[in-house]
């Protein structure tokens, strides 16, 4: 996606939409990532004058297929993210700031930033809705932090002694 400058100067502002904006070949390289389901993407751009800036608010609404951390069955995850961003046409000593983008020609290119919004939205554990909440064998289980939370409160040391008779 592609925002010009000469569009946002004649306009003011933009508004773009897209649909599949990155394709698998982005993602590969992402553990346990098997396909996109939908991915859309909407930009709001608003040019600055007088600063020579943009003013980009970039959502994305995406349903990836990843393999589950727990099971390595494939799982649906639902991303809906949001970034603003700020470019700089001109490189402005006024403006240094770490959070402004500059650039040195008049477009600016969006899918780069797109492709590292989606990677650092996705979590480092993707567990499906059907994925058990616990696992458990012979002489051991594997519960959740809550489950096990609960279990903390309930339970005591000292319970194995509650029907110990001392007299």
């Amino acid at each position: 996606m592609i925002i010009s400058k000469n569009e946002l100067l004649e306009k003011k502002e933009i508004e773009l939409f897209s649909k599949d904006e990155i394709d698998d070949s982005s993602l590969k390289q992402i553990d346990g990532f098997i396909s996109i389901d939908k991915f859309q993407t909407k930009v709001k751009a608003k040019y600055v004058e007088g600063m020579d800036l943009a003013i980009v608010e970039l959502s994305i609404d995406a349903l990836l297929n990843f393999k589950s951390t727990r099971t390595l069955k494939p799982t649906k995850l639902k991303l809906k993210e949001k970034q603003n961003l700020t470019y700089s046409f001109t490189s402005n000593k006024d403006l240094e700031d770490e959070s402004i983008i500059n650039i040195n020609d008049n477009e600016i290119d969006l899918h780069d930033e797109i492709v590292s919004l989606v990677i650092t939205s996705i979590p480092i554990k993707v567990i499906g809705e059907d994925d058990p909440e616990s696992f458990s064998k012979d002489n051991w289980e594997v519960i959740s932090e809550d489950q096990y939370n609960n279990r903390k409160k309930t339970s005591s040391a000292f319970d194995a002694l509650k029907d110990l008779d001392v007299d």
